[in-house]
């Protein structure tokens, strides 16, 4: 299946280092800041504790698919983002955990203020994982044979126009599913390497 759209979520890690590609385009300087504004701008006023968003919700729940399958039980990523992704934060803590330090005092902060980040910091990590993907798919993809998920005309600059907010979302809510698929790649390759 080829998507004609940046706003239509990718449903496992190949599609979603294609969406991560197509998103670069031919400006990835310009792309990625822009991207990086709009997780930003998304996060920025959201608590730890509120992140419920009926949209993010649904493309979590692609991710949620994902990391269900039998290939990845038993990872230790894809167990915890599973669980992290099942049981919502406790925003409610007891007094008992209030008075032993355990509570997190960030809960009613905003995701970028706990995590210290900026605009800047979001894109430039995005990045790194995009080059990152871009050689490993150098590495391994024969040309001729290769058929990214995202349509060539696919651009970050019509995605962004229309919906900057939905292309933060389907990015927040895929990561994990990146995180743990490249992991396992990563891992993958480490054990077939030492053979």
């Amino acid at each position: 299946m080829v998507y004609h759209s940046l706003t239509e979520p990718p449903r496992n890690v190949k599609e979603g280092i294609d969406w991560l590609i197509a998103l670069k385009g031919d400006d990835a300087k310009k792309n990625l800041k822009a991207l990086g504004e709009a997780v930003h701008k998304f996060l920025a006023d959201k608590s730890v504790d509120k992140k419920e968003v009926p949209a993010l919700e649904k493309v979590k729940l692609i991710t949620k698919e994902f990391l269900e399958q039998m290939e990845l039980k038993g990872l230790c990523a894809a167990d915890t983002l599973q669980g992290e992704l099942e049981n919502p934060m406790n925003t409610n803590p007891s007094i008992f955990v209030r008075l032993f330090g355990n509570a997190r005092k960030s809960h009613h902060e905003s995701f970028v203020q706990a995590q210290g980040l900026t605009a800047e910091s979001i894109a430039e990590n995005i990045g790194q994982v995009v080059d990152g993907c871009e050689k490993f798919l150098d590495v391994i993809k024969n040309p001729t044979q290769y058929k990214p998920a995202y349509s060539s005309e696919v651009t970050w600059a019509e995605a962004y126009e229309k919906d900057p907010e939905t292309c933060a979302i389907i990015f927040i809510g895929i990561a994990p599913m990146l995180y743990v698929g490249i992991r396992s790649l990563k891992e993958a390759s480490a054990h077939a390497l030492m053979g």
